[in-house]
């Protein structure tokens, strides 16, 4: 799997409360230097534990050729991929992936990939905006997912 990106199908409803809400997909591109907030379970630094409750971190979105040029224009930086990153010692680590991404009440990535926890370096997610018609037809119900 390239991008940390899945549909479910669960076979029971869920039950939205405070702690349970649905976020939505964005609808347009994300302007560079956005604010986006980063929760997860992930490590505080490479290979650290899990901590015992969520963190959360708020980074900024970094333009796709900005992020390409920070790293070096790694070929795995690709479209379908958006960038955060504020300064080192902040970001995503082990314990994080698959994790969302909100900026403005939408979901705009999913942790996908990085260079070692934070270490001064853009973090990559799969952008929920790149994959908006994959999404719709799976969930449209006229395709296996």
């Amino acid at each position: 799997m390239h991008n940390d990106i899945a549909i479910l199908h669960v076979n029971t409803s869920i039950v939205f409360n405070e702690k349970t809400q649905a976020v939505p997909l964005p609808t347009k591109p994300m302007e560079d230097g956005a604010d986006v907030l980063l929760t997860g379970w992930g490590s505080e630094y490479l290979w650290g534990d899990s901590p015992d409750l969520l963190k959360k971190v708020n980074l900024k979105y970094m333009e796709h050729s900005r992020c390409r040029e920070a790293m070096n224009d790694d070929p795995d930086v690709d479209v379908g991929h958006m960038c955060t990153f504020t300064k080192a010692g902040e970001g995503s680590c082990h314990g994080d992936s698959g994790g969302p991404l909100v900026s403005d009440g939408y979901l705009v990535g999913l942790v996908n990939w990085g260079m070692p926890c934070a270490i001064g370096f853009p973090d990559m997610h799969a952008s929920p905006l790149f994959y908006h018609d994959w999404i719709r037809t799976k969930m449209s119900g006229n395709s296996m997912c």
